[in-house]
Parts: structure tokens; sequence; C-alpha cells
């Protein structure tokens, strides 16, 4: 998504409609899209609603940012408004646009008619760029007991976790209500996907995605985890493993572990091998890496697990938070949607 912002009657709509013409593909979309009053106000909709923040901020922005363009107003640099109504609006559409330009692959500030590109260097990569999806796999039963089921514990999903996902199904139409409308159908009704060949993501995506194809991902695994595989944070303080042991020190090394914000590396076996979270994320970087590259797609779809969203958001969405990946993960059967970043 390419970010276009200046002040009202500045040329906008004109350098836009020039950087649509820079896009590859003849498809269908919408000319420009107007961040208007409405946006604002479902963005900041919380104040009135108790309702997760993070989350409906980010179902704003997604939905926003699946237009190849977006026009923004810049309203922080005129007079100050006398009104405490017009300042509440000002100050609604500056922290939208700062949340837009973050996510945005190119922003362009347009005054007196010139464009002046403040992020990104090639607009023609920025408005031709794909979109990426990711799915998590429904819920299992060691989701809803909370054990470390990692690259090793092939669980399937648990009945409740079926369900979830049929629903999420039906929610996902009206989820993407308001997207770009070829960007919608395309994460609606992708051609191929790719999944991680674990049972819990190859029935969700069945249930997601029943008539595109499945390519399966070895390396698209949860992370391994060890000698902690599958088992819940009360057993590991007591110092349970998973194959069988119980010791003080099993639990000083888990204790261990959580010091370094799961960082580094859970014991292993041979039996249960476990891997750093550094190694985790550059296992998953270099498949994806190699999709991308290969891929036409306007969305790339992925149905993999909370640890592959987690690595995939952190080091390759525009808005991305390498300090803290961990923020990445959705709930069970929920998905990330935003731009690819290179």
């Amino acid at each position: 998504m390419v970010l276009v912002i200046g002040g009202a009657f500045s040329g906008r709509h004109d350098v836009a409609n020039r950087i649509l013409s820079l896009k590859k593909e003849k498809r269908l979309f919408s000319d420009v899209y107007d961040v208007t009053e409405k946006d604002c106000d479902e963005f900041f909709l919380e104040q009135q609603k108790i309702l997760d923040t993070d989350s409906f901020k980010r179902n704003v922005i997604e939905r926003i940012s699946s237009f190849s363009v977006v026009v923004a107003t810049e309203m922080g640099c005129g007079i100050v408004p006398l009104s405490k109504e017009e300042r509440e609006k000002r100050e609604k559409n500056g922290k939208l646009n700062i949340f837009l330009a973050r996510e945005a692959a190119a922003v362009v500030l347009v005054v007196s008619g010139i464009a002046h590109v403040i992020k990104g260097r090639s607009l023609e990569k920025a408005v031709n760029a794909p979109l990426l999806a990711l799915f998590r796999h429904g819920k299992t039963l060691s989701n809803s007991e909370k054990r470390f089921a990692g690259g090793v514990s092939d669980v399937p999903l648990s009945e409740e976790g079926e369900k979830c996902v049929f629903l999420s199904r039906e929610a996902l139409f009206s989820r993407t209500k308001g997207y770009q409308e070829d960007v919608r159908q395309a994460i609606l009704n992708p051609k191929e996907i790719f999944v991680s060949p674990m049972i819990r993501a190859v029935k969700t995506a069945e249930i997601l995605f029943p008539l595109a194809k499945k390519n399966q991902i070895e390396d698209f695994r949860e992370m391994k985890m060890g000698l902690f595989e599958n088992m819940t944070h009360s057993e590991l303080v007591l110092g349970k493993y998973a194959d069988g042991t119980q010791s003080k020190e099993n639990a000083t090394l888990y204790q261990s572990w959580l010091d370094s914000n799961g960082k580094n590396a859970p014991p292993s076996s041979p039996t249960f091998p476990s891997e750093s979270l550094s190694d985790f994320l550059n296992r998953t970087a270099l498949s994806f890496r190699k999709i991308i590259f290969d891929s036409n797609q306007i969305v790339i779809v992925f149905v993999a697990h909370g640890g592959v969203q987690m690595s995939l958001c952190s080091q390759f969405f525009f808005d991305s938070s390498k300090e803290n990946p961990f923020r990445w993960q959705t709930e069970n059967a929920d998905f990330r949607f935003g731009a690819l970043s290179l």
C-alpha cells in the first residue's frame, strides 16, 4: 500500500492516479480510497465501547491498507481549531495517519502538487507488492490446557476447535467487507495456499479453504520446544519434563529459559529436539523468502501456527516490532493481514 498524504486541495489525487499507473497488472481496484471522518470514528470507537483495543485498531488498519493507494488528509499543520469537537477530530485524524504510515510500503507527501517520497525507495515496487494473510490453526486440547505444543507434538484440533474454524470461515466474509474487492476475493477464495504439515494446521486449511491447492511446507512447523514439549507451566515449575523425568535441576533450567524471554533453546534429547528463537526465526524466514519470490499472487495465504505467524509478521510486515515478536500472535483460527516488507 502507498499512502499519499497532504493538505486539502494539495494535488494528492493527481499524484495517487499517477502512482496507480505504475501497476504492472490491470486488475479491478478502487481508484483512490479516501480516509474519511468515518474511518477515524471507527478507529477510536473503543473510547465509547469496551473493546479489544489492539484488535479493533488492527481490523481498521487492515481494511484500509488492502487498497493499492490510500489518500489521507494531513490536518495537523493548520490553525488550531477553536472548538473541542474539531480539535478531537484533528487528533483522531493524526493518530490514524500515524498507524497507516507505519503499515505503508511507501509514503508520499504532496505539497502544492509536488510529490515528496518520505518513506520507501520504489513506488512501483510498493504499489505492486503482494499482501500477506497469515492464519493460525484452530484450537487444540493442548491450547485449552495451555501446553507448549511445539513442532514435535502433532496434536489434532479439538471438537471445539473445529467448530471455531467453521465459524471463523463464516466470520471472514464479514471481517473482509470494505477491503479492496480483488484483495478480498483473493483472501476468501485463494487458488493455492501454504500450510504447515502438522495435522492441526492441515485440518484448519481444509475447513477454511476447501478448494485451494495446499502446499505443505516442512519449515512451517511450530517451534521445537525440546523437553518442554506439550507440558504446562505448572508441570515445568515442578521439574516435570516430556521424557518423564522430574528434578530440581529440570525446574532450574526451565526458569533459566523463562528468564531469557524464550530466546534460548530449551533443553533437548534425541526424542525431543529443541531450537532457539533465532534458529526458529531463520528457519521460517528462509522458506518464506523462497515462496514470495516465486509467487505472482496479489495475496499470499499461509495457514500455520502462532509461532510461525509471530515469526513472519515480525520479520516481513512493515509495521513490525522485532523487539517484541510475540505481540504478533493472534487467537486460534484468527489471522493477520499486512503489507510485505523486503
